[in-house]
């Protein structure tokens, strides 16, 4: 459409640089550049790795590389889980981590995202989580402990104990207390983490 003469391109209230400055530039102030723009680039390349997309629970809902929770190199595991940093307003480096919960998946053994998901509640230092799906379907959450006071469920080198279980008076929320117990060599680590389930989560769709 032609502009009328009262109207003005917003391309033109666009800051640029002019090629005389660009040609003029150094090397490294060109990479600089490059690397100022490319950290503003959303890309989910090891999301489509054949072997991640069988420890993530939706083909259609792809993990950003930036920000995404990397685990530490463990032999005959993956580094990868389906998990990201949610930074903070207040900065300091605080951040959430979002993530799917472990999975049933028949390519795989069952102790593959069960023990990815504990290695990342360890290795971030998890001691609050917030469940949003049901616990008792296995299409939505793999069992990795157990609903039952007392009761051990064991994932690899790590032992989950449930000491305690409650909800709230609307029976809206199911809280749990786990013992984490992490063996490595001849040494046990303990910490208790608290879990907060949703028992009546609803996705609203707009």
């Amino acid at each position: 459409l032609a502009l009328m003469e009262s109207d003005e391109s917003a391309q033109r209230r666009v800051k640029g640089r002019s090629l005389a400055v660009f040609s003029k530039m150094r090397n490294i102030e060109i990479e600089k550049d490059y690397t100022e723009i490319s950290a503003n680039e959303r890309h989910f390349v090891r999301f489509f790795e054949a072997d991640n997309m069988n420890r993530s629970q939706y083909d259609n809902v792809p993990l950003y590389d930036k920000d995404a929770v990397r685990l530490l190199p463990c032999s005959g595991s993956s580094d990868f889980v389906h998990a990201s940093k949610v930074i903070t307003s207040g900065g300091e480096g605080g951040y959430y981590i979002i993530a799917q919960t472990p999975l049933v998946n028949p390519s795989k053994p069952r102790i593959d995202t069960q023990y990815d998901w504990m290695r990342m509640l360890w290795e971030f230092n998890v001691y609050v989580a917030v469940c949003l799906v049901n616990l008792g379907h296995e299409s939505e959450c793999d069992y990795y402990f157990n609903r039952s006071r007392g009761e051990t469920h064991k994932v690899n080198n790590f032992e989950i104990t449930t000491l305690d279980v409650g909800t709230d008076v609307n029976w809206c929320w199911t809280y749990y207390r786990l013992k984490v117990s992490r063996k490595e060599g001849k040494k046990r680590y303990e910490r208790v983490i608290q879990l907060v389930v949703c028992r009546n989560w609803t996705v609203f769709l707009f």
